[in-house]
């Protein structure tokens, strides 16, 4: 028997006082089925994803049942529900095969308040038992990983029988199966990512929740990718805090204004990058790829706009003679003034590097801005969801494509050639192979700037760390848990 239930939406605010364009949370409650294993039960255990995730999962805004294979931990009281059966609040609990029949297991769920019941149904269990390619569990034996994938697939079909939206496990046949299940299986790290998204998403913006649930540390929107943007640029520390100097010293500010630019559109691209997923995690359809693409050209035009800074940066640092409007990594003729000054500055987008594969990606989709707009293409796999990709632009789309194989092959990058001569893109996958490349280009080039070279400035070793106030914004754990909510290790 499967029960079908409404779904949980949070509480409205009470309307008193409340100014009529304020937002509020807006998506429905998330549904998690998580490995308790997965789960850290003490915060007295060290500091890591999986502790902070621990605590997101105490909110209010997520439904959370743990599940174990051989059930709760006998230690934990069971509650009674009535006529029906005894369950144990919080968890999912898999009944034994003998109670209905052949093919069909019930599964019972419970809170603190009811007890439902579901089933799985089908063979699946037995079909991952004859899943011979699948490696994982190999070193057992094959008797013994016969049994531990049929308990894995198990498991995903329990979390399916609660319509969880996340199933966190560390499982490794369920990332190798071909078995369809109708649950996103995820890691921990990959669920605290999904996670800090739906809060975002909500307009909630935690640094951290005790596990105990008692106690929530939060940020405005602005502090949260601002924090998220430094700790993304460590370099930015001392090559900011050099044009700061500068421009205090000096009283031109225009390297301060300049500067801070480049932290703002970093800053820009992030939130733009939430919009992105969010927006593809939706029924795909005209608005939703409308939606989409507007966030990409976001990302690509603000990405590009911080790359050109650090050019415009390095002209000034470096004294140039040549106009500011010249400075940009991809100008030859601007490099080769670059590379007589600081070679190893100017060797980070030299021929046939990864910084000159990236500023060549980048650039080229950016360029959308100057003529035809970036445009969507709907697909569909083998009667799955619709998606949304992106087009590539057809005059670049070599020059693109090939920057991509020599970063690790187009395929990587989420592109295919679905109708023949013209390549399109994945944009979830191009966003989350490209974001992470720029930063790391961003870094190495502020890095290789010797923004000592200019005047008024004297970095100290304290110049290149984030403030030391270990109650602060920028106190390491409240950035580390932003950082790892962003999906950006």
């Amino acid at each position: 028997m499967t029960i079908l239930r409404k779904s949980d939406w949070p509480e409205s605010p009470a309307e008193s006082g409340i100014p009529l364009f304020s937002s509020r949370a807006s998506l429905r409650r998330v549904i998690v089925v998580a490995d308790a294993d997965c789960l850290i039960a003490s915060e007295a255990d060290s500091w890591s994803p999986e502790l902070v995730l621990s605590g997101l999962l105490t909110h209010d805004l997520v439904k959370l049942y743990r599940y174990a294979d051989d059930g709760p931990p006998v230690e934990i009281p069971r509650q009674d529900y009535g006529h029906y059966r005894k369950a144990t609040p919080g968890w999912v609990e898999l009944c034994p095969e003998d109670e209905v029949g052949d093919d069909v297991r019930h599964v019972v769920y419970s809170d603190s308040e009811t007890a439902t019941v579901s089933a799985i149904i089908g063979n699946r269990a037995e079909i991952a038992r004859a899943e011979n390619t699948v490696k994982a569990y190999k070193e057992l034996g094959e008797a013994a990983a016969r049994e531990r994938r049929a308990a894995d697939s198990q498991a995903a079909q329990v979390a399916e029988a609660v319509y969880a939206d996340l199933f966190i496990t560390n499982r490794p046949s369920l990332k190798e199966t071909r078995i369809p299940y109708g649950v996103t299986t995820c890691t921990p790290r990959e669920a605290l990512a999904l996670l800090g998204l739906y809060f975002r998403a909500q307009g909630l913006y935690i640094t951290y929740r005790c596990i105990d649930g008692r106690g929530t540390y939060t940020m405005n929107k602005g502090l949260y990718y601002w924090v998220g943007t430094r700790e993304l640029l460590p370099a930015a520390w001392r090559w900011f805090g050099a044009c700061a100097q500068h421009a205090n010293g000096s009283g031109d500010q225009t390297l301060l204004h300049l500067g801070g630019s480049l932290l703002r559109r970093v800053q820009t691209a992030l939130q733009s990058r939430d919009e992105l997923h969010a927006a593809i995690n939706l029924e795909q359809n005209n608005d939703t790829a409308q939606e989409v693409l507007n966030c990409l050209d976001v990302i690509l035009v603000s990405l590009m706009g911080a790359i050109d800074v650090s050019a415009r940066v390095a002209h000034h640092a470096l004294s140039l003679q040549s106009g500011i409007y010249t400075a940009a990594w991809q100008k030859k003729s601007w490099l080769k003034e670059i590379e007589a000054k600081e070679g190893s500055l100017a060797a980070t987008v030299g021929p046939n590097t990864s910084g000159r594969h990236i500023v060549t990606i980048l650039r080229l989709l950016r360029n959308s801005v100057h003529g035809e707009a970036l445009s969507s293409l709907s697909v569909r796999n083998l009667g799955g969801p619709v998606e949304t990709h992106m087009n590539l632009p057809q005059a670049d789309s070599p020059e693109i494509l090939a920057a991509m194989d020599a970063l690790g092959g187009r395929s990587t990058w989420g592109a295919q050639e679905i109708i023949h001569g013209r390549w399109n893109v994945d944009p979830a996958t191009l966003t989350e192979r490209l974001f992470p490349q720029v930063i790391e280009l961003l870094n190495t080039l502020m890095g290789k700037t010797p923004v000592e070279l200019l005047s008024h400035v004297s970095i100290t070793s304290q110049d290149t760390l984030p403030p030391p106030d270990p109650q602060g914004p920028f106190a390491e754990r409240a950035r580390e848990s932003i950082r790892w909510q962003l999906g950006l290790y």
